[in-house]
């Protein structure tokens, strides 16, 4: 059983929803560990609108503490900005962070004292595959190699294309000085990080496009992290040589 499917039990066992925050490098690259796109972190439509609003700023804020608290390996519950409770389950491996499972409370959610042991059970199971992956992936995760970094700036882009990300946060993520990732960064992908991240929003689009007719474009521009649609117009028509319009014409 991979973890994608344990957490979908686990939601429908637990009544909940459960989301992760992932910091290990093995989540990109490990195939028991990937997850379907709505198990990141707080991806939900609700979680999506609410970021929308402030450009992630209130959420961005809010997970920066909860990481930090996490970053101790001791569970807890909270309450986000927009009054939505959760219980928080570090994952500690090789005595750091490995990510943060969040067991959204519902009505109707079982009681927290069985959530409490059904976060545990995850928080094992992600240890025993994280153990597994480092056993038979060490000297790849010693050496952190450019396929190592690619597949990190690609898995890092498909969590966060929406929001109003810089190269210094990836930098970060990855642990690394801004201007040596920066070259890092370029000599990887042949671009700059914001070249890179325009094209992987324009990507995004093209999706909503095929198959949200009716949605609005403005809308979907900043679904895919464009706060000004006419600015997003403009990229789009950069990138793909036609109009969001009329791409979204062509396909009916």
């Amino acid at each position: 059983m991979n973890l994608s499917t344990a957490v979908k039990l686990l939601e429908t066992e637990c009544r909940t929803q459960i989301s992760i925050e992932a910091r290990h490098g093995a989540f990109a690259d490990c195939e028991d560990l990937k997850l379907a796109p709505d198990q990141y972190l707080h991806h939900s439509v609700f979680c999506r609108e609410k970021k929308l609003a402030d450009h992630n700023k209130s959420c961005a804020a809010n997970k920066k503490r909860s990481l930090a608290i996490a970053s101790f390996g001791r569970r807890f519950c909270g309450t986000c900005p927009y009054g939505v409770r959760e219980l928080a389950q570090p994952v500690i491996f090789d005595n750091k962070l490995a990510a943060v499972c969040y067991f959204t409370i519902l009505p109707g959610t079982v009681s927290l004292e069985i959530l409490k042991k059904k976060a545990q059970w995850l928080n094992v199971f992600i240890q025993l595959i994280l153990r597994a992956y480092a056993v038979t992936h060490a000297p790849v995760i010693r050496r952190n190699s450019s396929e190592y970094y690619r597949k990190r700036i690609l898995y890092y882009f498909d969590l966060h294309y929406m929001e109003n990300i810089s190269e210094s946060d990836l930098a970060d993520e990855l642990g690394l000085n801004c201007t040596y990732f920066s070259s890092l960064f370029r000599k990887i992908t042949g671009k700059t990080f914001r070249q890179a991240l325009t094209e992987r929003r324009i990507e995004e689009a093209k999706i909503y496009l095929k198959l949200h007719r009716t949605m609005r474009i403005s809308h979907i521009a900043r679904l895919c992290g464009f706060s000004d649609s006419n600015y997003f117009s403009l990229v789009f028509h950069k990138q793909t040589g036609v109009s969001p319009k009329t791409f979204r014409s062509q396909i009916e």
